[in-house]
């Protein structure tokens, strides 16, 4: 944390270094207004990244190399799912905080359909395009329609021993978790607050595609009193 205090010092004089040659620039006439405009936009934008206090840590490793089992040993608990398959393809973040808790936020209708009508397209021969009323999982006759037309690229790709054609694992996705999540979806972002008795409840959203694509954003609050304040982990 020292050296991470240290390293927003030297941003900071830098800042201020470039910023002080912006005024003598302008001051010349060797600085035009848009490209001065543009230079302090910039400097804000630094300015606004190095006052958030949040320390961001990323585990990253191949599948199945210990990426949960190496943040469960550090929380000291058994909060993240582990599993022999691929289990974690959403991305979990763990916040230091005085108390258990977190959040789960499910995507908008909104996003969701036009997520799933930019996979479906992907598809081939997929017949909706922009004369066409756009796909609605919410139908029962669109969701009967999708499968049926999953069941055949999956047909035929067993017969041509071809690859599984990009979009077809997000909209399987869609269609396993409706009945798990559909009721859950709102017009605006559903957030969903776990407390400590409920907090292992987020592992059945990180455990299936059918639960992860529906899903927006996840924060778990943990204390790691070894850890500090405002160090975020992400799984």
């Amino acid at each position: 944390m020292k050296a991470y205090s240290h390293l927003k010092r030297k941003i900071r004089q830098r800042m201020e270094i470039l910023e002080e040659t912006l005024r003598e620039l302008e001051e010349l006439g060797a600085l035009e207004g848009e490209a001065g405009r543009r230079w302090r936009t910039h400097l804000a934008g630094v300015g606004r990244s190095i006052e958030d206090f949040v320390l961001r840590v990323a585990v990253v490793g191949s599948v199945k190399s210990g990426k949960s089992t190496l943040i469960n040993a550090l929380v000291g608990s058994d909060l993240l799912r582990r599993g022999a398959g691929i289990v974690t393809s959403f991305v979990t973040r763990i916040r230091t905080s005085d108390r258990l808790g977190g959040w789960v936020e499910i995507k908008p209708w909104s996003q969701i359909i036009e997520e799933l009508n930019d996979s479906a397209r992907m598809l081939p021969d997929f017949e909706g395009d922009g004369n066409h009323e756009p796909v609605d999982i919410r139908r029962a006759e669109d969701r009967q329609g999708l499968r049926d037309r999953l069941r055949q690229v999956q047909n035929d790709r067993q017969q041509t021993r071809g690859h599984v054609e990009p979009g077809f694992f997000a909209l399987k996705g869609y269609l396993d978790g409706y009945d798990l999540l559909g009721s859950s979806v709102g017009e605006g972002v559903n957030r969903l607050l776990f407390d400590p008795t409920s907090i292992r409840q987020h592992q059945r959203f990180v455990g299936t595609q059918g639960q992860e694509v529906y899903l927006r954003d996840m924060e778990l609050q943990v204390p790691i009193p070894w850890l500090g304040e405002n160090v975020e982990i992400a799984d």
